[in-house]
């Protein structure tokens, strides 16, 4: 049995409470499509070697994704800083997720 209990439209995220098998799950969905046409919108504008803005601020931003996959990814990898390369890993298998066109690995 899976029930509603809460519900941001604006975010375009459910939370249900879900019962399988005697256990109770608490289950959290969030629309994506939007933040993936976004990102592939954007990612023909940045290519490798690209500036932004001054020529002295070389970043370019790398991925957009919904709260729900970061904190989870934070679970997973930790902090971005901290662990960059797993984080590019798992962006650049995505290709959804990328904001630009270059290699990030």
């Amino acid at each position: 049995m899976k029930r509603l209990i809460d519900a941001h439209p604006d975010a375009q995220k459910r939370t249900f409470l879900q019962y399988e098998g005697g256990k109770t799950h608490v289950v959290t969905e969030q629309k994506q499509d939007y933040i993936l046409d976004h990102n592939q919108r954007t990612s023909v504008l940045h290519s490798k070697g690209d500036f932004m803005g001054n020529t002295q601020r070389h970043k370019v931003p790398v991925a957009e994704m919904s709260q729900l996959l970061y904190h989870e990814l934070l679970q997973k990898f930790g902090q971005p800083h901290e662990n960059p390369k797993e984080w590019f890993k798992f962006i650049e298998s995505h290709k959804k997720l990328k904001k630009t066109s270059a290699r990030l690995i």
